[in-house]
């Protein structure tokens, strides 16, 4: 027997809210210490273009990356990096290699009073590399879910993303928004 697919479901969207509550959105961003995870790497990287306009940055602008690798019973389910400016990340755990106790959303609220006021999400599919093929433990080449999930603070400024690749036929992903 086989175990079903992770699943990642969205709340129904609160009256007045600008979208939905996307609770695979927050899986993204990380509760890390809920979760089986192995951070794989923490540091300061140049910003690549994708995480560069994500983050209304200049390309090449010093970054924090959290790279780290979700495993469910059904095996590796999600390879995801978090990034935030460095500036940002002075001053709070994200730069420590161990799993955080918190998602990156609440520990950013309590070590730099920012307060998140919603996120967006971009998903694609494209093939593995031979480095997400590997940790994901999916043959190369194979199809890969991308999620990219920018979340704004109050004032509407990008302050982290969350870049995640995931295999498809151990994840699922759902939503639910307002019709009217």
């Amino acid at each position: 027997m086989v175990d079903p697919p992770m699943r990642a479901a969205a709340s129904a969207p609160r009256a007045g809210s600008r979208t939905a509550s996307t609770t695979w959105g927050r899986a993204v961003l990380g509760a890390e210490g809920r979760a089986t995870v192995q951070v794989l790497s923490v540091e300061v990287v140049g910003a690549s273009v994708r995480v560069a306009e994500a983050l209304n940055l200049n390309e090449g602008a010093s970054v924090l990356a959290r790279r780290r690798l979700v495993t469910s019973s059904a095996g590796p389910v999600q390879l995801a990096t978090v990034y935030v400016a460095a500036e940002v990340a002075e001053g709070t755990d994200l730069s420590k290699p161990g799993p955080l106790r918190s998602d990156v959303t609440d520990h950013l609220m309590a070590r730099k009073d920012i307060r998140f006021d919603y996120a967006t999400d971009r998903i694609g599919a494209r093939p593995a590399t031979a480095d997400e093929a590997r940790l994901l433990g999916l043959p190369r080449r194979d199809p890969v879910l991308t999620v990219l999930v920018t979340a704004f603070d109050a004032t509407g400024a990008p302050r982290l993303v969350a870049d995640a690749i995931m295999a498809p036929t151990r994840m699922e992903l759902e939503d639910a928004f307002p019709l009217t």
